[in-house]
């Protein structure tokens, strides 16, 4: 059941890694420098943060069990 549990979580953890690098643009050779940050900057990545903690908590409940 472990080994399962193991098995699940890389899987997912692979395809969450997978899915976030490909959901990104490429970045232009030329940089451009901002005095400030946009206000959206980084607003999406507590909402995937949560996503993930719920499924490692369902793996490790599944796991333990």
């Amino acid at each position: 059941m472990l080994t399962i549990a193991l098995l699940g979580l890389t899987i997912v953890l692979g395809v969450a890694k997978l899915g976030a690098t490909a959901a990104r643009p490429i970045l232009p050779s030329v940089i451009y420098l901002r005095a400030e940050a946009p206000v959206d900057a980084g607003s999406g990545d507590l909402g995937f943060a949560i996503i993930i903690f719920a499924i490692l908590a369902l793996m490790v409940v599944l796991a333990v069990g």
